[in-house]
């Protein structure tokens, strides 16, 4: 199944988008369902076709981080099968998804006939590292810090739209106890900074979100 115009992946042309598709298979994930752990060997890349992928890292205590989330038309973790080495972290259908599965034997060879490909695989996961390495930097902030600029960053991705996470998974991605998600959210819903809804919230005063972080 050819995915929508709005959601094809890498910005490929029809002919490239049909190879990469040719080499794969589509598969539906329910809500919940594991799609690899940490650890396993990387012989597939995947794709989001419909629906949205998580991220995550258990600590050696048990605590889980959500570290990544990927969408429509995204691949996710795809250095580990460029480098051939075991996935860093575990993914897990956070709704209903519909992936695409393309060996990574396969994905190698169209990584080199394909320059186009290559170019915007690269484009799309420069950002990411970039953020993960001012996510290592923000830890050191306070929970309010990291919750805030979390909350921006969210804000923008969605469009300024409603922001469909859970308290105890905005909790996971900035480190912290759910008890102190759902306390500092609370309080910036009271002061009409956001409004929050069952399983989303809604960004309404950026400004004072900024103001917060720069102190």
């Amino acid at each position: 199944m050819a995915l929508q115009p709005q959601e094809r992946a890498f910005e490929l042309s029809s002919e490239d988008l049909k190879t990469l598709m040719k080499s794969g298979r589509s598969l539906r994930v329910a809500k919940g369902e594991e799609i690899f752990s940490a650890g396993d060997d990387p012989d597939t890349l995947w794709l989001v076709k419909e629906g949205r992928v998580h991220m995550t890292k258990t600590s050696s205590a048990g605590a889980e981080s959500l570290v990544a989330f990927y969408g429509p038309g995204q691949s996710f973790c795809s250095a580990a099968s460029i480098i051939n080495k075991p996935f860093p972290c575990s993914a897990r259908a956070a709704v209903d998804s519909e992936l695409v599965a393309v060996p990574s034997s396969s994905f190698r060879k169209l990584f080199d006939q394909l320059p186009v490909f290559a170019k915007r695989l690269l484009t799309e996961m420069a950002p990411q590292f970039c953020d993960a390495h001012c996510d290592c930097a923000l830890n050191v902030e306070n929970v309010e810090t990291r919750l805030a600029t979390t909350m921006l960053r969210l804000d923008k991705q969605f469009q300024h739209g409603a922001i469909p996470f859970t308290r105890q998974e905005l909790a996971q991605m900035v480190n912290t106890t759910v008890e102190s998600c759902i306390r500092t959210l609370s309080a910036w819903n009271k002061k009409g900074w956001i409004e929050g809804g069952r399983g989303e919230v809604l960004v309404k005063n950026r400004e004072a979100l900024e103001q917060m972080i720069q102190g």
